[in-house]
C-alpha cells in the first residue's frame, strides 16, 4: 500500500491524492476492507471528486496496478475504471466515533441509501 500510496502522489500530485485519500478513509473502507476494495475505492473516489479529468483516474487506476492490484490502462481510450461494488456515503451528521484501537469483533454498521437508513 505505501508503494501503491507513492505512485499515487508521484503521478497526480499531493493536493488530489490528499483529496482522494482523505474520501476514501473516511467513507470507503471499513475493518474488512482488502488491498482489491481500496484500489476499487481509490478509483470511484477519484471519478467523483475528479469526474472530467480521465488521465487522473487512469493515474491512479495504474499506481496501483504498478503493484499488482488491478490491471493496467495504458491509454484514456481503453477506461476499465468501473467499480464492481456499490459504496455508500455517510452523512457528516452521522459519524459518532471512530475507535481503532479499542476495537474487537464486528458489529452490525447501517446502510445508507439514498439519505435513509436500511438494514
Amino acid at each position: 500500500m505505501n508503494k501503491a500510496a507513492y505512485n499515487v502522489i508521484s503521478a497526480i500530485g499531493k493536493e488530489k491524492a490528499e483529496q482522494i485519500f482523505f474520501q476514501v478513509m473516511r467513507y470507503y473502507l471499513n475493518n474488512n476492507s482488502q488491498f482489491s476494495d481500496m484500489r476499487d475505492a481509490m478509483v470511484q473516489a477519484t471519478s467523483s471528486l475528479y469526474p472530467n479529468e480521465k488521465n487522473t483516474l487512469i493515474a491512479v487506476n495504474n499506481a496501483y496496478a504498478a503493484v499488482g492490484i488491478g490491471e493496467m490502462i495504458p491509454s484514456a481510450s481503453q477506461d476499465n475504471t468501473r467499480v464492481n461494488s456499490n459504496y455508500y456515503l455517510v452523512p457528516d451528521s452521522q459519524v459518532r466515533e471512530l475507535d481503532f484501537y479499542d476495537y474487537v469483533g464486528f458489529r452490525e454498521i447501517p446502510t445508507y441509501e439514498n439519505g435513509s437508513i436500511y438494514n
